[in-house]
């Protein structure tokens, strides 16, 4: 073959190769993409707990300024969450120059905080609050993370062409089409379960501990402070164990959690602990013409273990039912929502008509 025909059948093959993509796509362009008109479905408006949401932040904050205070070593006389309707963090000090190197450090680090000196009857106080430029970008964040958290459950449940979008400040809209109503579908989409790793306190910790109720009705000192937390797990898969036959989750923990992990199992080896399940609820109804929102947190103890050896990125543990293994299992691989939500509307929408809806709530 000479050299003009080698290049001649070579471009050929490069044009067909480039253009038979563009052409399968071209052929795909009338195919109908499922939606609530055409096939039916479910649809959800979600509202966002956005007061839970920014609670949560002011904790991050209150254990970073902990932080920031130990790194100073600068001694406060306590420091916790305002819980009343008013909000934001409170920190109180035993002397005013100490009050005042504190808020120096804090507007130094946090520029997004509103600072309001508080003094008492032997003791000098800062208040803490976001300004309201940051509360709208805190909530903005809570809906944007609690978006993509849906997504991600719409995957694992293998749904396709979800529509999953915002409708003002703290709603979203869930649109599945060609999916039955089905109680599980709803259950996970909404769902705001974790765990948490934590160790058995004993006698003599000097920061104390805190009261968890066992699965089987007894309590548990554990330790205030987490080993690893929820977001800190990016894979989990429901198997069985092969030793004891009991169900079982395999857990992936992220670079962070795996550090933590094999360092606190490293030094406390010989010692216990705690596996604990977490699970958020809001609930909104109407009494005497008012809608009243419920919230309540669940924190059980599903398992406590002796340290045998140290830990790192991947582990398994039990106590839980192959039920609850597989849904908290989708629920880590998908990620935590920011806040709870609670459901405002839901509807089954028969196929070629939005209208013929039938309300579910």
């Amino acid at each position: 073959m000479n050299q003009y025909l080698f290049w001649k059948y070579l471009l050929s093959g490069v044009v067909l190769f480039a253009v038979a993509p563009l052409f399968s796509k071209c052929t795909s362009i009338d195919e109908e993409q499922p939606t609530l008109e055409s096939h039916g479905g479910i649809h959800f408006l979600m509202q966002v707990d956005m007061e839970t949401a920014i609670r949560q932040d002011e904790e991050i904050y209150l254990n970073e300024l902990r932080a920031l205070f130990r790194a100073n070593k600068l001694r406060y006389k306590k420091n916790h969450r305002v819980a009343d309707e008013s909000g934001g963090i409170q920190i109180t000090f035993t002397t005013s120059p100490k009050r005042d190197q504190a808020k120096k450090l804090i507007e130094q680090a946090h520029d997004e905080l509103v600072i309001t000196e508080q003094d008492g009857v032997d003791e000098y106080g800062l208040h803490l609050r976001f300004s309201e430029t940051a509360l709208k970008a805190h909530r903005q964040k809570a809906l944007e993370q609690n978006i993509t958290i849906l997504r991600n459950r719409v995957k694992e449940l293998d749904i396709a062409n979800p529509v999953i979008q915002s409708q003002g400040e703290d709603r979203i809209v869930v649109q599945l089409p060609a999916v039955q109503y089905t109680a599980h579908t709803k259950n996970i989409l909404v769902a705001n379960a974790t765990l948490e790793f934590r160790l058995v306190a004993d006698s003599n910790d000097r920061h104390g501990g805190r009261l968890y109720k066992r699965r089987n009705g007894t309590s548990i000192m554990l330790k205030r402070r987490a080993v690893v937390t929820g977001d800190q797990i990016i894979d989990a898969t429901a198997k069985t164990d092969q030793r004891t036959k009991h169900p079982a989750m395999f857990v992936h923990l992220d670079r962070q959690g795996a550090k933590s992990m094999l360092t606190t199992t490293w030094k406390n080896v010989g010692k216990l602990m705690a596996v604990v399940f977490v699970e958020q609820r809001v609930e909104t109804n109407r009494v005497n013409g008012k809608q009243v929102t419920t919230r309540t947190k669940t924190e059980e103890v599903i398992n406590v273990v002796t340290i045998m050896e140290k830990i790192g990125e991947r582990f398994q543990i039990t106590g839980l039912t192959a039920t609850e293994a597989e849904n908290l299992a989708l629920l880590l691989r998908a990620g935590a929502l920011k806040a709870p939500m609670t459901i405002l509307e839901e509807r089954v929408i028969a196929p070629t008509s939005l209208d013929k809806g039938l309300e579910k709530k």
